[in-house]
């Protein structure tokens, strides 16, 4: 017996699709495509942007309609998607005006333990940056304790390492290509030697 809730309700330039389900969040393989789900507390509307494998501009934008809201959740099923050669994103409507083309795709975090407050042996500091422009992006360390280095932990551009064997980054900051992102750790220093 076939399910007539995985039957496409809409079709937008040949792209057919449906409302979706709350459940699971993110993007998940189904049976004819694949099922979209986003939740934004505060976003007045949301657009799917579906690109073809490393293009730099969309092929396709559509937006959710008003039926397909549940609570705080958009959710999608679009139908006939090649999961190799497509990749997404979304475009909120809203107070923060967040889309696919703006600075709000660019953060970094940086996160600090205090070795006195804490407990621990010494400072530990963590920096992670994410780029998810289609141009490189410039981001500027902040300023740890003296006696601390910066050292690349892992890069989505192909750099990875084992714990201990981090790589000295000599550099005020790190400039990061399109849809990538790095770990740093500041590690203390020795002799100008990182330990």
């Amino acid at each position: 017996m076939r399910r007539i809730d995985m039957d496409p309700t809409h079709e937008l330039n040949g792209i057919k699709y449906r409302a979706g389900h709350v459940f699971p969040f993110g993007a998940s393989v189904i049976e004819n495509g694949i099922h979209f789900s986003v939740f934004s507390r505060d976003a007045t509307g949301c657009t799917l942007v579906l690109y073809h494998l490393g293009e730099p501009q969309p092929y396709a934008e559509i937006p959710f309609p008003e039926e397909f809201r549940i609570g705080n959740v958009y959710s999608m099923i679009v139908f006939d998607l090649n999961i190799e050669t497509t990749e997404y994103g979304y475009r909120f409507d809203g107070p923060w005006d967040l889309d696919a083309y703006g600075p709000g795709l660019c953060f970094a975090s940086f996160w600090a333990e205090d070795h006195v407050r804490f407990g621990t042996q010494e400072d530990c500091y963590l920096y992670v940056a994410v780029n998810a422009h289609w141009e490189e992006h410039r981001f500027t360390f902040p300023v740890v304790a003296k006696g601390f280095g910066w050292h690349l932990a892992f890069s989505s551009d192909g750099f990875s390492c084992d714990p201990g064997e981090e790589k000295p980054w000599q550099e005020d900051g790190i400039t990061l290509g399109a849809r990538t992102s790095a770990v740093l750790i500041a590690k203390k220093y020795n002799n100008n030697t990182a330990l």
